[in-house]
Order: structure tokens, then sequence, then C-alpha cells
């Protein structure tokens, strides 16, 4: 069995996916359709990421080490990545490079309780499209206030405002800087863990950021090539 991928596609991917989790099930279809969902470890943080062989197969793929598998495919010069499946490891051949990474033994990892029909079905009320640097300029920040973990994001005169702060500890320093500008809905506080805005793989200037309000759920979704990312952030209780 054959997996057929552009090489700079798969290595954006994987980069991204192993930021949240270095372990995860990687699905693919026999159209080449493949997707991902996974998770951080206090469950405030889900990656729905999608991507698109140039041909595949119906497989499941229980990834042990992303991190590995990233410095594997980087040994690969060529543009176009043929990955050989077996029934436990991924194997690559060149005249240049060869390599065999060994996966997890089928159903050794356990889904994440969410799934890409609950992805799908999350409905929001506030879109409000944000430029790379102004997201990362919120991590920028963070060194001034190093003994807050929380972000909150928040309407005021027309923008949408993140303050990295701690509310509920007495003479906690903070900052707050201009997100985006010109946002006609209302967003009430919603609190997030500010390392989860340091997960995202801000790979392209343009994304969209999605609110529901109600539920405090924020959807940041990506676009890069191939490559499809939804990062869905939980807030956090007051």
């Amino acid at each position: 069995m054959i997996l057929q991928i552009q090489r700079d596609d798969l290595l954006g991917f994987l980069e991204a996916v192993q930021k949240v989790s270095d372990t995860f099930i990687f699905d693919v279809t026999d159209s080449g359709a493949a997707s991902v969902i996974a998770v951080t470890g206090d469950e405030t943080c889900f990656l729905y990421g999608k991507t698109t062989f140039d041909s595949g197969e119906n497989v499941t793929l229980n990834i042990p080490d992303a991190k590995k598998l990233v410095r594997a495919i980087k040994f690969i010069k060529d543009d176009d990545v043929d990955l050989t499946v077996t029934s436990n490891a991924l194997k690559y051949k060149s005249p240049e490079t060869r390599f065999t990474y060994h996966l997890y033994d089928e159903n050794f990892l356990k889904r994440p309780k969410i799934n890409p029909d609950k992805v799908k079905a999350f409905k929001f009320d506030v879109e409000v499209e944000l430029k790379r640097d102004d997201i990362r300029k919120l991590a920028k920040n963070a060194s001034f206030v190093d003994q807050a973990n929380k972000l909150y994001l928040f309407t005021e005169d027309d923008r949408l405002m993140g303050e990295i702060t701690d509310r509920e500890r007495a003479n906690t320093d903070s900052v707050c800087v201009t997100v985006a500008e010109n946002v006609i809905d209302t967003v009430p506080p919603i609190i997030l863990k500010l390392d989860n805005i340091q997960l995202l793989h801000l790979c392209n200037d343009d994304v969209l950021l999605r609110i529901n309000t109600k539920l405090g759920l924020l959807a940041f979704e990506i676009e890069s090539g191939l490559n499809k990312f939804m990062y869905i952030l939980t807030s956090l209780k007051k």
C-alpha cells in the first residue's frame, strides 16, 4: 500500500498536529482524504486537521511519536513523498534516503471523545477575521505577565481585545492589546488558557475566528495549501 503526498504539505500538517499532541490517530481514505483529531491533555484545545494525499488507501495509522516522524520526513529531499504502509510501519526508500518508522498496533490509541461530526455540528454566532501578527502579539506580551496563564477576550468600542492577566488573583500585572478592529458583534469576556494560543499553527496570514458566545467556545480556522486546521478552544471557568 502506497501513500503519496507533497513533502511540504505533509511536514506542515504533522508539525501542526504535534504541537497539540505527539501521539494521534491518522485516518486516510481511498480517495486520499485524510484527517486527525488531536487533543491536549487537559482537553481545553482540540485540533481537527485535514489534508489530501495524491493517492491513498483506507487505512488507520496510530502515530506514536510525531516529532520523530517529522525528523524522518525532513531527511527527504524530493518534493513528492511515497510512503509504503506495512502492517506495523511506514517505510520510505530513495537512492539518497531510506527509513522505517514503526507504528503503534491497531486500536492501541483511544480516539478522542470529540469526532468530526461533532465538530461540524458546532454553531457560532460571531465571526472575526484575524491577522497572524495580531495573534502573535499576544504570545510576545505573555512574558510581561509571567505569573498569569489566562487570556481574556472581549469586545470594547468595536474592537476585539485580548488581556493577559488573572483577575482572580490580587496584584497581578496585566497587558491588553487590540486583536481585531471593526467588530460589530458583542463578545462578553471569555477566558482562555494562554498556552493554547501558542499551539496555533500560524502558517497563513489570514485566520478566521468563530465564537459561540453562549458556550464560550472558540474556533480558529487556518488554511495552507492542502491543509486545513480548525482549533476548538474551550473557555475556563471564571
